[in-house]
């Protein structure tokens, strides 16, 4: 599926995906990083978890597009 997003991206000259991801989902992190993604930034106290709040970190994916 991540597969088809960036094929449309590119295909439609999108430059780059952004994502967000718990810091605790380490599996997700991980994915996303083997996949070409890189963190770029973090968001304090994303989640609103009943009373304990968590952050995201940011990701990014380059992409080059078909038209360049």
């Amino acid at each position: 599926m991540l597969d088809t997003l960036v094929i449309r991206c590119q295909v439609t000259n999108i430059r780059k995906i952004i994502l967000e991801v718990r810091q605790s989902n380490v599996k997700a992190q991980k994915f996303y990083k083997d996949f070409g993604f890189s963190k770029i930034g973090c968001r304090k106290d994303y989640y609103q978890l009943d009373e304990e709040k968590e952050d995201a970190l940011i990701m990014r994916l380059p992409l080059q597009t078909q038209f360049l």
